[in-house]
């Protein structure tokens, strides 16, 4: 895996030092980030991406599961979702999880 993100045409992350001022601190976090992003649009699959939002689209009822700090980015996602018109849960909790999950069904 180290060879793959060693191998990408992108440039490479900037650490952060004691001797760096406010300035250097601020374009560090943000060129950081911007490369993040980067990166992550090099792997994107298409395909995947679009069959994904049809399923999301057709569903009958969206859950969204997340535990520890994945918890986070799933109400971030039922958030986003819920800003387009499309109404979903999050559950975080490992007992609850595995109850809504027993109950769900095809879509």
């Amino acid at each position: 895996m180290l060879s793959y993100f060693n191998a990408l045409p992108f440039e490479k992350e900037e650490l952060l030092s004691e001797k760096d001022n406010f300035r250097n601190i601020i374009e560090k976090v943000f060129n950081n980030s911007v490369q993040a992003l980067k990166e992550a649009q090099s792997i994107v699959d298409t395909k995947i991406i679009s069959k994904a939002a049809k399923w999301i689209f057709h569903a009958n009822r969206i859950v969204i599961f997340g535990v520890g700090c994945t918890a986070i980015v799933s109400q971030d996602i039922e958030h986003k979702l819920l800003r387009i018109g499309i109404h979903s849960h999050t559950y975080s909790d490992n007992h609850l999880i595995v109850m809504v999950a027993s109950q769900l069904k095809k879509r």
